[in-house]
């Protein structure tokens, strides 16, 4: 039994990406797998003709095979599309380099090794950047390094606490159906590497300082 995410046309109007979840239900576990399809694009824009391309190569299949992938999202010039992985232990952004002619992914490099997790990533219109968000711990608000080394310490001492219980003396600021205790969700940005090529050693996530639009929840 499969679960499909959000279908995301590719720039060029030839491909869709789109997560699927196998769900186990004996094992009680949820795996999302990135799927591509490619469109038809010589309908002409009838009615009553299946989008999807027919024949040879014309039906759906996992992209990424060998590691798990949800939320695709296409850089502007399609050569690459970004995508959330917990393939080291923990949520973080991957890009894939993509070959449109052969509909097939030609590398795969981790983008963010934050450790709060990444989520929400977003391309920048030039698709030289990415913004992403991590729920973090404000008290370790600070210079950037100072802030990662503090959220670091943050996240590897409650893994190990033994104590999981809660205590609430005031209402908490509710997501959905989950409870950000003692974090807040902050976004940042980090640059993304050229098509085709590896990721800079160098690169690491800094606080976004472009403008962009977002919602925000006040506490209290």
């Amino acid at each position: 039994m499969k679960r499909v995410g959000e279908p995301v046309p590719s720039p060029d109007g030839k491909w869709v990406l789109f997560s699927a979840v196998d769900v186990d239900l004996a094992a009680n576990t949820k795996t999302p797998h990135i799927w591509i399809v490619p469109l038809n694009t010589n309908n002409n824009g009838a009615t009553g003709v299946s989008p999807v391309q027919q024949g040879s190569g014309g039906q759906e299949r996992v992209l990424i095979a060998d590691q798990d992938g949800d939320r695709p999202r296409w850089a502007p010039d399609g050569k690459r599309f970004a995508f959330l992985s917990n393939k080291d232990g923990g949520s973080q952004v991957w890009i894939a380099d993509f070959d449109g002619a052969a509909g097939a992914v030609t590398g795969i490099h981790e983008l963010t090794t934050i450790a709060t997790e990444a989520g929400g990533e977003l391309w920048s219109p030039d698709g030289k950047y990415i913004l992403f968000t991590s729920d973090v711990y404000p008290e370790c608000d600070g210079a950037t390094k100072e802030e990662a080394a503090c959220n670091a310490n943050k996240v590897e001492a409650a893994g190990k606490s033994k104590v999981k219980a809660l205590i609430f003396d005031r209402l908490c600021i509710a997501i959905g159906n989950a409870f950000k205790v003692g974090k807040r969700s902050h976004i940042f940005v980090v640059a993304a590497p050229p098509a085709r090529h590896e990721l800079p050693d160098s690169a690491a996530e800094t606080q976004s300082t472009t403008t962009v639009a977002f919602p925000r929840s006040h506490a209290g």
